[in-house]
């Protein structure tokens, strides 16, 4: 299988949703997703991918909650849009995480999750996370 994945590159204009510590969030996932990617292209599955991957759930299901209450509080017009949406996503997370750790060294299988993880977050921040910049201006 050919590598799929880019690096995500942070952009403001892409993805600032203007609120500091949701965006860091983002950067954070951007940053473990590109260094997962990194570590599989160039040493392949290794030991500390598993803590990655246990660190990205963690943070994400973290985030997802810190930004529905944001989301709540601001009243932003996508918030049980976001609330869904960030559900169907840890859905997806825990089973891929759960085949993970059945078969660790299936390259092509965290390589695609890497792909449908990375795209996944630059849609819905651009898509959903973005409307709170509309909140920053109230």
């Amino acid at each position: 299988m050919g590598d799929v994945v880019m690096a995500l590159e942070w952009s403001d204009d892409l993805y600032s949703t203007g609120y500091g510590e949701i965006d860091n969030d983002h950067r954070k996932v951007f940053g473990i997703l590109n260094d997962l990617l990194e570590s599989l292209r160039t040493k392949g599955f290794n030991s500390t991918m598993a803590d990655s991957l246990t660190l990205l759930e963690k943070l994400t299901i973290e985030h997802f909650r810190k930004e529905e209450k944001l989301m709540e509080e601001t009243q932003c017009i996508v918030c049980d849009q976001n609330r869904r949406a960030h559900l169907q996503f840890e859905k997806k997370l825990r089973t891929y995480l759960g085949g993970f750790q059945r078969d660790a060294d299936n390259r092509e299988s965290l390589m695609g999750f890497l792909d449908f993880t990375a795209g996944w977050f630059t849609d819905h921040i651009q898509k959903a996370d973005i409307h709170l910049r509309s909140t920053k201006l109230q």
